[in-house]
């Protein structure tokens, strides 16, 4: 018998009601079976006929049983007529009818999120694997319907601009969106092919925003089954936060296991074999798939996720009348005939079941893993639903209750209209759903919800707007549709549901209307919601250039600018201009102190991929050019309407059309079409407005343009300005003129100096006040803080060291913002250290390394308007002494003690300076390091491919093996230089590769390659009680030769 998946549905045909459960044949379709016992019959039936195929002439039931005790089931046979009918019981209407439908089940489709690695170790044979094993799996016909999307870590090779609290922002947005395969498989290819590895891996930031991004399209995608896929090839390396262990993955990963989101793990190299096992874990995927054997292996591995993430995840079915989903309280399920419990969630599957993803908004029928493992390994094995007869099973009138009333079905309940000429018709309805039958359903109304139908009839073509009041005045999930026939669903042409009882609103719809057509509309609710509503109804008479799309018109943009692509008679015009530079003149409006506005209406879709923009992935997307040229001096605001936008744009502005280097703003948002980009323009000087798509988005759109010409007191900064405050009161912090007015020494540059004294080695300083009085002169380049009045302070360096500057979360009760300048306070020579905004008051710490004679201005601000009282806290901690070669220094073996190799200014002593490898040497004949020495210089000169340097010395236990190789001068690494270190116990193998990374060191005890802190490579071994004695440090190349080089070696 093959296996399968049926559901089985019971709807109900009733006339005057329907009562009672019936039992339903659940045989095979290639296997006769015996009827099963009728639970208390249905209304006088005597049982359903056996299933199609080999069932038999036996029906279900016999000769039935009576409504009080239903009679057990006849045999199976070989034919095709259904029991006879059974007695009526005196209480059940003799015509309450049930019938059943059987249709396969159709699993959800799937959905892959992946983030593959992009660093600096995956080059040569790495790179080339997952870069085959990606492209081979998107052409794969066995992939053919999942939708993908992808992403590469790192974003910033450097690793200095991600964020520092790793949250994901950085990667929460794919380098490619989500589409289906086969059709999507070329632009994800053209992405792989267009990057070359570079930088290092900051893991969680890149798993946080994998995370992000897969659940924020989980959430509105309930059609799709969703799983995320995580390549590398090593552990972190960079960032603040490098998360390394179980420990560190399991709180990032965890609660979206525990929610049905499943994390799976590749491994690229064996050396982080462990790590991705964690991530695996944590993700609900057990253990991680080994690809270190070939491309192929990515692939296969691929496509073995890709069916994990569909296992039993079956679509909630639809009833055959109406449309509408059926409610998982009707819904009993079963596997080989023996019933399942549906539990609670993924949580409470101890024991088997099944559940929906979703109890508040179910769109997804998934079984428990062991029921699952049943059902899809057992051969033979069934698994069905039974949708029970009940109110709200299947959107026909009744449906077992009593229901009814004029506006309950099709036609509907007629709205008047009034109003006449060029004035809006009106009119209005009010009503309740909660005692109407289930007769409809619309697009975004899953569910078996009661529903009101009315019709309007305008007598004037215009543009209608329906507004419906349902969470907002009765706390009840409304929604609202329209039709052009009232029982035909294929022809919606709006659908509504936007708003909760838990964020009232009211739902609402605009479209074009004709003279004397009619129009239907539904009041209906979510799932299974009713209640109290009301429905206002306006029409707006058509009137080209109004901005409306209204009756016959094909667009309408509000502007006479006929080469758009709305013409002057409101009409689609087939070729627009500023498909190429110099693009297509906007003009504006306004004269005096006005702004000056301008709106353009157009739709990407038609036209090339000819330039792109500093944000977002508009590589691959078309785009239109606008030129826009002001008649006064001030600030240019562009920005795309939202509900007229709704793909996922890009918008960039330049002063040179065709050259990228001239651009002065960009902007991508996260939301479709909500991009925004504001600069400074003078009169008589062209800008080129870029719309343009995210990856290979494109769609129709509206810019709205604006520009406010300069003058004190409109609350925007401009030319000689030097602050705005949109008033002209004195003594307030900003004068009639827009000039500052100071209120202290820290209210403006040059800022309070603040003196640093010394305590125990360390030098400090603090201060407390108030921003509140204080002006907003300045910004950083983190959080809103432009509008925030903040305090300057002034500081001169006393050694060289680690700054830390921090605002005491206990002492700076509002949501501050810190950021750090040296070079100059303002102006051009101001260099933008650091910037630190955190979620909340207080708590901002900037740490950084600095030289002695250097000056640096803090700034305390506020996010966006914000202010108040604070401590601020500024200490210098010497370099030398803290265990890191840091710039400027020889050695440094973590104390300042004289004699034991590094001196008190961190330079190597005396005789254990600097020990020269000594060729040709092997792990068998190293060059030894004196005894005396605690810390010294190892020099190797130069290595080329394939050799490898060996130093021995004694180690004794308890101590700590540091060790940071450079190229250059102690703590600095030249780019491109690649050395492996690794420590041995007693001997370095001699079967260890000289050309081969950490992986491949096979009983090394500590093994670095990866550059850090301005070292080439690092390794911190503490020597275990037992463990001391003779030891070697091997250094080789990893892929390419390496120039001079020297490693400084400390044993404390």
């Amino acid at each position: 018998m093959s296996k399968r998946a049926w559901l089985v549905i019971l709807s109900s045909l009733v006339m005057a009601g329907c009562s009672g459960e019936s039992s339903v044949d659940m045989a095979s379709d290639d296997d006769a079976g015996d009827g099963m016992a009728g639970s208390g019959g249905i209304g006088g039936t005597g049982g359903i006929g056996g299933t199609s195929g080999a069932g038999g002439t036996g029906a279900q039931g016999g000769s039935g049983g009576t409504v009080q005790d239903g009679g057990p089931g006849g045999s199976g046979g070989s034919g095709g007529t259904g029991g006879s009918g059974g007695s009526v019981d005196a209480s059940e209407e003799p015509d309450a009818v049930c019938s059943s439908v059987q249709v396969p089940a159709a699993k959800v489709k799937g959905a892959m999120y992946i983030m593959a690695d992009q660093s600096g170790s995956m080059t040569g044979d790495l790179w080339t694997r997952q870069s085959s094993g990606l492209k081979t799996f998107f052409a794969s016909g066995a992939a053919a319907g999942l939708s993908v999307a992808l992403n590469y870590l790192p974003r910033d090779a450097a690793c200095e601009s991600l964020d520092p609290t790793c949250s994901g922002a950085t990667y929460a947005k794919p380098l490619v969106p989500l589409g289906e395969l086969p059709g999507h498989a070329s632009t994800l290819t053209a992405l792989v092919d267009s990057l070359t590895p570079d930088g290092c891996t900051p893991t969680q930031d890149a798993l946080n925003g994998l995370l992000l991004s897969t659940s924020a399209h989980r959430s509105s995608r309930r059609d799709l089954a969703f799983g995320s896929v995580f390549l590398t090839d090593g552990t972190p390396c960079c960032g603040m936060c490098p998360c390394e262990d179980a420990a560190c993955v399991a709180p990032i990963l965890q609660p979206y296991a525990d929610d049905g989101l499943q994390t799976f793990a590749l491994f690229l190299d064996a050396s982080a074999s462990d790590f991705m096992n964690a991530v695996a874990a944590a993700g609900g995927t057990g253990t991680a798939y080994d690809a270190t054997t070939g491309a192929q292996a990515i692939t296969d591995a691929l496509l073995d996720i890709r069916g994990r993430i569909v296992a039993c995840k079956y679509a909630l079915p639809e009833v055959p009348s109406g449309g509408a989903i059926a409610h998982p309280d009707r819904v009993e399920a079963f596997v080989d005939q023996a019933s399942l419990a549906r539990v609670a969630g993924l949580g409470a599957c101890a024991n088997g079941g099944w559940y929906v993803d979703d109890d508040a908004a179910p769109g997804k029928i998934v079984l428990c893993p062991s029921t699952c493992d049943l059902v899809e390994a057992t051969p033979g094995a069934s698994f069905e639903l039974l949708v029970s007869c009940g109110p709200g099973l299947d959107g026909g009138p009744g449906d077992g209750g009593t229901c009814g009333g004029a506006d309950d079905a099709c036609p509907g309940t007629p709205i008047a209209l009034s109003g006449s000429g060029l004035n809006d018709r009106v009119g209005s309805a009010t009503g309740d759903t909660s005692a109407l039958c289930d007769d409809a359903a619309g697009s975004c109304t899953p569910g078996s919800a009661p529903d009101a139908v009315y019709a309007i009839t305008p007598d004037v073509d215009g543009r209608a707007f329906v507004t419906l009041a349902g969470a907002a005045t009765s706390g009840w999930d409304a929604a609202l549709y329209v039709r052009t026939a009232c029982a035909d669903t294929t022809t919606q042409v709006g659908c509504s549901d936007t708003f909760l009882p838990s964020t009232p609103g009211d739902e609402a719809l605009q479209f074009p209307v004709f003279a004397g057509e009619t129009y239907f509309l539904f009041v209906d609710g979510y799932m299974d919601g009713a209640g109290a509503f009301s429905l206002d109804v306006r029409v707006n008479p058509q009137q080209c250039g109004n901005g409306a799309v209204e009756g016959g018109e094909e667009c309408d943009d509000g502007n006479d600018l006929d080469e758009d692509a709305c013409t002057n008679s409101c009409t689609i015009n087939p070729n627009p201009a500023g498909d190429l530079c110099p693009g297509l003149a906007v003009p504006l409006t306004g004269t005096g102190l006005q702004p000056r506005t301008g709106s353009v209406s157009g739709d990407t879709t038609s036209m090339g991929a000819d330039y792109a923009g500093s944000c977002g992935s508009a590589t691959l997307a078309p785009d239109q050019v606008f030129a826009v040229t002001p008649n006064v001096n001030g600030t240019l605001v562009a920005a795309l309407d939202p509900p007229s936008s709704p793909f996922d744009a890009v918008l960039y502005a330049r002063t040179s059309c065709d050259v990228a280097g001239t651009e002065l703003d960009c902007h991508d948002a996260l939301a479709l079409g909500a991009e925004r980009i504001e600069i400074p323009v003078q009169a008589g000087v062209t800008y080129y407005l870029f719309v343009d798509g995210y990856g290979t988005e494109a769609g129709p759109f509206r810019l709205d343009i604006t520009v406010t010409p300069p003058f004190c007191g409109n609350g925007i900064l401009e030319g000689t300005e030097q602050c705005d405050d949109g008033g002209n009161l004195p003594n307030d912090g900003c004068d009639p003129n827009c000039q500052f007015e100071p209120q202290g020494p820290e209210d403006v540059c040059p800022g309070e100096q603040l003196v640093l004294t010394n305590n125990a080695g360390t030098w400090s300083g603090s201060a407390s006040g108030t921003t509140i009085n204080l002006m907003a002169a300045y910004q950083g380049t983190c959080g809103s803080s432009g509008a925030a009045p903040e305090a300057v302070y002034r500081i001169s360096v006393p050694v060289d060291g680690e700054l830390r500057v921090a605002l005491p979360t206990a002492q700076t009760p509002f949501d501050s913002v810190l950021y750090l300048r040296t070079g100059a306070c303002e102006g051009p020579g101001a260099i933008p250290v650091a910037c630190d905004d955190s979620i909340g008051d207080g708590g901002e710490e900037i740490l950084t390394s600095v030289l002695a004679g250097d000056e640096y201005w803090i700034f305390v601000d506020g996010y966006s308007g914000q202010s108040g009282t604070y401590r601020l806290e500024v200490t210098v901690t010497p370099h030398c002494g803290n265990g890191e070669i840091d710039p400027g220094e020889e050695c440094d073996d973590g104390d300042t003690t004289p004699g034991d190799g590094c001196n008190a200014s961190c330079e190597i002593e005396g005789a254990c300076g600097s020990v020269v490898t000594v060729e040709p040497d092997s792990s068998l004949s190293p060059t030894h390091v004196p005894p005396a020495c605690g810390t010294w210089l190892m020099t190797g000169g130069s290595m080329p491919l394939g050799d490898g340097d060996f130093f021995a010395f004694t180690a004794l236990e308890g101590t700590v093996v540091r060790a940071r190789s450079f190229v250059g001068t102690p703590g600095s690494c030249v780019p491109g230089s690649s050395i492996v270190l690794s420590l041995w116990q007693a001997s370095a193998s001699v079967t260890a590769p000289n050309n081969q990374g950490c992986a491949q060191q096979v009983g090394a005890v500590a093994c670095g390659q990866y550059a850090s802190g301005g070292n080439c490579s690092a390794i911190n071994f503490p020597v275990s009680i037992g463990a001391g004695g003779l030891y070697q440090i091997k250094t080789n190349p990893l892929s390419t030769a390496v120039a001079s080089y020297g490693v400084v070696v400390s044993v404390e």
